[in-house]
């Protein structure tokens, strides 16, 4: 879902970029991650599946603490919270959706935009496919 042809138009639009992104993915050890190759850095989404939904909880709460300093994120999933350096991480059910937006500029493109934006922007954009798909 994360390099869907939906979410890379998401991508395209949000970015205003002239054409979709070429993307990259691999899956290891239940992680689905899809790297988008912008004009201005690397935008990667990674799904962690679990197990089961307490499974996919303690892996949410474990990641936290690798991540530095987070805030807690009202509105995306069961649970979210992000950093000021631009990475999202959402868990919905058995799944975790990590956006991460660091390989990106703090503010770029012709829109200003923030990599924090960015990353909450997209997560939301997932979580619409995963509800409605």
């Amino acid at each position: 879902m994360v390099c869907s042809a939906d979410i890379k138009d998401k991508v395209t639009h949000v970015l205003g970029l002239s054409s979709s992104p070429v993307t990259h993915s691999t899956f290891v050890d239940h992680r689905f991650t899809c790297t988008y190759d912008l004009p201005m850095g690397p935008l990667k989404l990674s799904v962690q599946d679990s197990a089961s939904n307490a499974a996919a909880g303690t892996y949410f709460t474990k990641l936290r603490p690798t991540l530095g300093a987070t805030d807690t994120l009202i509105g995306l999933g069961e649970r979210a919270y992000g950093t000021p350096s631009g990475t999202v991480v959402v868990l919905k059910d058995s799944q975790t959706l990590d956006v991460d937006a660091t390989g990106l500029p703090t503010v770029f493109g012709a829109q200003r935009k923030r990599g924090t934006d960015l990353a909450y922007e997209i997560a939301s954009d997932v979580l619409g496919c995963w509800t409605n798909g």
